[in-house]
């Protein structure tokens, strides 16, 4: 150690001492590990939960993370490590739920299609703790951490389903993503069941069976699925929406999505990877 870095240690208080000591110590690992992947994500994931103040318990596969009085199952080595960073710590969803309280709009009902881990599930339920909540994954083991993070959490107004949002009511399979990371699995619609099929919901077959009347806040993120929903010449569903943040994965399918929101009574603007709509009709 150099008389510059004693320095500058000796400048510094107990907590941000020991947090540069920390940060050098695994700089010298990644050297040793030839900067490994996983572990050179891993540790940029870490250092940004430090940053923002996250505590972190180790539970074997999975991490839980506590920010802002809130919990969060993720799993080890995964995408989840990247959609809490957008998600819980950017706020990839801050804007359409600041958007709520602007417009005045009583946020009672949300669905959450394509809830993947559900931390984004998670991020409603606090904003908005009466609301009731759909949310749908279609992946067996995402659906599986989505339901431990409701539960975890005691949220009794959310209802995580393993099925997933699409134009017609029936059956969903796994597309040529299945071996995609977690927030990347695909899923294509079928008329019948098979082996690995989950269910599909239309929008209004969700609004029936929770009993109702109008969606306050749509969040759709199933991986180039927004395709056949909005193209199937069934977007009568829009007229009972309040806000919307959808993800379009192609860009022929964005133009077309953008042009059908504005003739449907919409106005939208782009959010990095979201396009974030609100219903004229439902603004005083």
């Amino acid at each position: 150690m150099n008389q510059t870095t004693r320095v500058f240690l000796q400048s510094l208080g107990f907590t941000k001492k020991v947090r540069f000591i920390l940060m050098r110590v695994l700089d010298m690992l990644m050297e040793r590990l030839g900067r490994n992947r996983h572990f050179s994500t891993t540790y940029s994931f870490i250092n940004q939960l430090m940053e923002h103040g996250v505590s972190l318990s180790d539970r074997q596969q999975r991490y839980c993370l506590g920010y802002e009085g809130k919990t969060f199952l993720v799993r080890k080595y995964s995408s989840d490590e990247q959609v809490f960073t957008d998600v819980v710590l950017h706020g990839e969803y801050q804007q359409i739920m600041d958007l709520a309280d602007t417009l005045n709009i009583d946020v009672r009902t949300i669905l959450d299609a394509g809830a993947n881990a559900g931390l984004t599930t998670l991020v409603f339920a606090s904003r908005f703790p009466t609301a009731e909540i759909v949310s749908l994954e279609p992946d067996r083991e995402n659906y599986e951490l989505l339901a431990a993070n409701v539960e975890h959490s005691a949220l009794q107004h959310v209802k995580a389903l393993n099925a997933g949002l699409s134009h017609e009511d029936g059956w969903l399979v796994p597309g040529n993503g299945l071996d995609a990371r977690e927030w990347g699995k695909t899923f294509s619609y079928a008329g019948h069941t098979s082996e690995h099929a989950v269910v599909a919901y239309t929008i209004s077959s969700v609004m029936e069976m929770m009993g109702w009347a109008d969606v306050d806040l749509l969040k759709i993120d199933i991986e180039g699925g927004e395709k056949d929903l909005f193209r199937a010449g069934k977007s009568e569903f829009l007229s009972r929406v309040k806000l919307l943040a959808v993800e379009i994965h192609e860009s022929g399918d964005k133009i077309f999505i953008h042009e059908l929101l504005k003739k449907t009574g919409f106005f939208y603007f782009e959010q990095g990877d979201l396009t974030v709509a609100v219903n004229r009709r439902w603004i005083g």
